[in-house]
């Protein structure tokens, strides 16, 4: 019988949205549950609030994840519709993500694999 997914919607409320750079931007947004169970090679998924066209969720990784404040942090590129759009969110209305997909960071390499990983 498969595993039941870790995949779960969450609401969360964005803190933070700049540009860092030509073409990039530092999204910082509060969801404590997702915080405080997200590990390193799991991602999320965004649906952006007020724009209709986009129908797909957009998939990113975190930089970081603040357990006590509750926030996840990521750094995206602005190339299509969708990540202008995202660039564009200003602290309301809250945004919903899928998250907790991916590796749940208890992956080990295969010595044959190359890794973003170090090894344990």
């Amino acid at each position: 019988m498969p595993t039941p997914s870790a995949a779960r919607v969450h609401t969360a409320t964005v803190v933070d949205n700049v540009q860092v750079a030509e073409g990039l931007w530092r999204l910082v947004f509060r969801a404590p549950k997702l915080a405080a169970n997200i590990s390193s090679g799991q991602f999320f998924s965004i649906a952006v609030p007020g724009a209709p066209k986009q129908l797909a969720r957009i998939p990113l990784s975190f930089s970081i994840a603040d357990f006590d404040a509750g926030t996840i942090e990521t750094v995206y590129a602005v190339v299509g519709p969708g990540t202008q759009a995202l660039s564009q969110m200003a602290p309301v209305p809250p945004l919903r993500c899928l998250a907790l997909a991916g590796m749940d960071g208890s992956w080990t390499p295969s010595p044959n694999v190359a890794s973003w990983w170090p090894a344990a």
